[in-house]
């Protein structure tokens, strides 16, 4: 008798955990291979209407300068506003020209979300170099994206938007024969050091 009692426990145990499980298996989505939409560099395709045209501002920064020959110096591209955090510009463009004439074009995508960029160069010919920054706009067409971040998990929905062309430069750059040191020493006092000491003395 109490062997028929355990077996019958055990069976109601066991009916109870096949059904919780299939009842947690429907409540839980399904996963669901979703197509990202794809942003666009350049003017509004054609036939495309955005929802939303945003004017935006292209950054350039670039240092040291003057910088001496064959030294590295390091570029930095954005773009205001930002985007959303799944989003990205495309094709950032930027036009070194030495002063040879000689002219490099970087292209690189930004980051997601800040819309940042850069990359280092090697200035390597003496003399006055130009830099520009072209942003070529962008066509986000309508649909999922996917968010990135500790605020931004998760695949949303967005509306088509176009983030206008910007220009920043013709900025100048020298490069001297001397290298410039990328930080100046200022030198070790020969007194007590005072408080507060000041963060320019490293050394």
């Amino acid at each position: 008798m109490q062997i028929s009692i355990n077996k019958t426990k055990l069976t109601a145990i066991i009916i109870t955990v096949i059904l919780m499980t299939s009842a947690f298996m429907l409540m839980t989505p399904q996963a669901q291979a979703v197509e990202y939409a794809t942003p666009v560099s350049g003017p509004v395709p054609a036939g495309e209407t955005p929802s939303v045209y945003v004017d935006t501002t292209a950054h350039l920064s670039f240092r040291p300068n003057p910088i001496g020959q064959d030294q590295i110096f390091l570029v930095n591209i954005w773009t205001t506003p930002a985007t959303y955090s799944g989003r990205y510009h495309p094709d950032y463009k930027v036009t070194i020209t030495k002063p040879s004439g000689q002219q490099h074009i970087v292209t690189l995508d930004s980051y997601d979300a800040d819309a940042t960029a850069w990359f280092e160069w090697i200035a390597d010919e003496v003399g006055e170099w130009t830099i520009r920054f072209d942003f070529q706009g962008t066509f986000f067409p309508e649909g999922y994206y996917q968010g990135i971040g500790f605020f931004g998990g998760g695949d949303t929905y967005l509306d088509s938007a176009y983030y206008r062309p910007s220009t920043s430069g013709d900025w100048k750059l020298t490069v001297q024969e001397d290298m410039v040191y990328s930080w100046p020493e200022p030198g070790i006092t020969d007194d007590y050091w005072t408080r507060p000491v000041q963060v320019e003395h490293r050394d």
